[in-house]
């Protein structure tokens, strides 16, 4: 009897996880610095984000679940770049594709890679995402001057 039911539960895994799944999701950038930060992303216009010292920003967005997690949280595309500038003093700058041996922590499109740096936490619906990414000091000082 169990052998007879074993490809019916098969065919109910395999077709009833095949759906992928919205997730209302947040992606949070918390500048913790003393200094007014400016996020660009592939130098567009659109996609530059103003954070005043001690502030964040909220950019709306959606994960999805199947055949592997992805979000597309303010932005999306495995070779953008970007940058972080600190007032008009340094500026650290990054191909998101070059993150994958974990030296480098920046702000990126994928928060499921490993060692990005972002923290999930789940909002009072208990359904919709919110990863939040910290720009610290620690960036800062990492950070190369501008023009120097």
């Amino acid at each position: 009897m169990i052998f007879r039911a074993i490809p019916f539960l098969v065919v109910v895994l395999v077709f009833g996880c095949d759906r992928v799944q919205e997730i209302p999701s947040t992606l949070r950038i918390v500048n913790e610095t003393i200094y007014d930060v400016q996020v660009v992303v592939d130098g567009d216009p659109v996609l530059t984000h103003a954070i005043p010292a001690l502030d964040s920003i909220n950019l709306p967005g959606l994960c999805y679940t199947l055949p592997e997690g992805y979000c597309d949280l303010g932005w999306s595309g495995s070779a953008a770049s970007g940058s972080v500038t600190f007032d008009t003093l340094r500026v650290q700058s990054f191909l998101f594709e070059n993150t994958t041996d974990c030296a480098d922590r920046n702000v990126t499109f994928d928060p499921f890679g490993s060692c990005y740096g972002y923290e999930l936490s789940l909002e009072a619906d208990n359904e919709s995402r919110v990863y939040t990414y910290r720009i610290t000091q620690e960036d800062f000082d990492r950070a190369p001057p501008i023009g120097g």
